[in-house]
């Protein structure tokens, strides 16, 4: 299977940026994963730097399973706990994809609101669920799925890591096809720019690099207030 890659991480109009992002190689697999700290007081960037960095050591040095990573993911939440003793409250979201091209499968895990895309064809194949107070409300029926991102108190997570001892972590098995476009990012992204439009520059470019160029400047243009960090991992499978 052959893919290509391209990733950024912009601060935003925030004074640090609290995002990591990264990706790695495993034979003939490829790991993403893109991370959103929460917590402020300048020390999300310590637990999502971590979740990052962990996910892609351990991803080099094991046989990856579905397993193993759900199992990486409760270390990580422990040790960002543990973190929390010197390092104040840090938390951070994950969005991480394993494509397996052995199978031409891929999974797709996440926890908070920092989201994975797939797609197809022009039309969106799979985007994981925000563990969002917003996202509930869509669930209930209160507001529509576009109106996720005004909602008050929209960025109020229901899961993170480093929030309890243990958490929930959402899996879900891919098929990937040739042609198939995944991406990875965090809300200061998504908040801002909507699906349509990633469709559209994704139609436009046909290349991760010139795609996430086209995003990125999407958020630059936007006229939000306070822009959040935003972050993302474009992959494009060819053959």
């Amino acid at each position: 299977m052959e893919y290509r890659v391209c990733v950024y991480s912009d601060i935003g109009d925030r004074p640090n940026n609290e995002d990591s992002a990264g990706y790695c190689t495993a034979g003939d697999d490829l790991i993403a994963v893109a991370a959103d700290g929460v917590g402020g007081s300048a020390n999300g960037e310590i637990a999502s730097q971590y979740t990052v960095s962990e996910i892609i050591e351990q991803a080099g040095r094991e046989q990856l399973t579905t397993d193993l990573l759900k199992r990486t993911i409760q270390q990580i939440n422990a040790g960002i706990c543990e973190k929390q003793k010197t390092c104040g409250n840090t938390m951070s979201t994950v969005a991480m994809l394993w494509i397996h091209a052995a199978d031409r499968t891929a999974a797709a895990l996440n926890v908070g609101d920092s989201r994975i895309y797939q797609f197809r064809g022009g039309e969106i194949m799979y985007q994981s669920m925000d563990h969002s107070i917003a996202q509930i409300a869509v669930i209930t029926g209160e507001i529509t799925p576009d109106e996720i991102r005004t909602y008050p108190g929209r960025n109020r997570l229901i899961r993170a890591l480093g929030a309890e001892e243990t958490v929930g972590v959402d899996c879900k098995e891919l098929d990937v096809q040739p042609g198939d476009a995944f991406l990875l990012c965090s809300d200061g992204l998504w908040e801002l720019v909507h699906e349509d439009r990633m469709l559209a520059y994704l139609k436009e470019s046909n290349d991760p690099e010139k795609w996430i160029e086209k995003l990125q400047a999407a958020v630059a243009e936007s006229d939000a207030q306070n822009k959040d960090n935003h972050t993302a991992v474009a992959i494009i499978i060819e053959a």
